[in-house]
């Protein structure tokens, strides 16, 4: 019999056919991109918008959403953290807040009872079998870090505007470097469509393949594993053994941030994943 916990809501059904859709037209648009490339029917414009989308968007989930609205391992000035939280709203991998209440329900329960996305129910289950389920709902305890961030809350009540922007964005960058129309149709299929397929699936890539496959670097108390191709696909950001464990070597990442503490953008930035997120479980 399913657990029902008090902190997650069920899903409508509207909410389902939104999560249905969300999955199925990025991978149909995947199917026509793949048609058209072995026809050499794709631009270099094509190519080009869905680089600088795909880098932006998967940078926002990574930098923005994971390391630095959730984890808190470093702070920004406020446009740099709307740069990321924007770019990861524009990822489609739901709002700030039910996203951050989400992941740390994961680090709370990683791979045991309650964790949303565990591959011990099924490697496709934690791939994205999971968005068919229960939702963290945005009032429970898990969303309290976020309450007194008023800059995440705006973003999470104007998920659909950044939705639209998705799509938007790629059109008229296609629009005005083209020149036609056509070009803002074949940058909205290139740096909308297929570039929310990569990124939804290089991320999902971690509940799934890295708890799966790969190389256990450090001790955890999960089934986290380290997988090259998607850390190199994910910026190095998607390493998940290294994400649970905490007493990784604060030597390996110095440079890097000094070198961000220094640009400006970037402070407080904290050792990689020598952070810890604070949990409670309420009786």
């Amino acid at each position: 019999m399913k657990t029902r916990y008090s902190f997650v809501r069920e899903l409508s059904r509207l909410e389902k056919l939104t999560v249905l859709a969300v999955v199925i037209l990025p991978f149909a648009a995947f199917v026509c991109g793949v048609i058209l490339l072995w026809n050499r029917l794709v631009t270099v414009e094509d190519l080009s918008i869905l680089g600088i989308f795909y880098v932006g968007t998967v940078s926002g989930i990574g930098v923005g959403f994971h390391r630095m609205m959730t984890h808190k391992s470093f702070d920004s000035p406020e446009w740099v953290r709307a740069i990321f939280l924007a770019l990861g709203s524009m990822a489609l991998e739901g709002s700030t807040v039910e996203w951050g209440a989400t992941h740390r329900v994961h680090h709370a329960n990683s791979d045991k009872d309650g964790d949303p996305h565990s591959p011990l129910k099924g490697f496709w289950h934690a791939h994205f079998g999971w968005l068919f389920r229960d939702r963290v709902i945005k009032t429970s305890h898990w969303a309290e870090p976020f309450n007194n961030d008023p800059l995440v809350h705006w973003f999470d009540k104007t998920f659909t505007l950044w939705t639209a922007a998705s799509f938007a964005l790629p059109g008229i960058f296609g629009l005005l470097w083209t020149g036609t129309w056509n070009g803002f149709l074949s940058a909205v299929l290139w740096g909308g469509l297929i570039r929310i397929f990569l990124v939804h699936h290089v991320t999902w890539s971690v509940n799934s393949v890295c708890h799966t496959f790969g190389r256990l670097e450090f001790k955890s108390n999960d089934r986290s594993r380290n997988e090259w191709i998607v850390g190199l696909l994910g910026f190095e950001y998607k390493k998940a053994n290294s994400q649970s464990n905490r007493r990784m070597p604060e030597s390996s990442g110095m440079c890097r941030r000094r070198s961000a503490e220094t640009s400006g953008f970037v402070r407080k930035v904290k050792a990689p994943y020598a952070f810890s997120i604070r949990f409670y479980i309420p009786s």
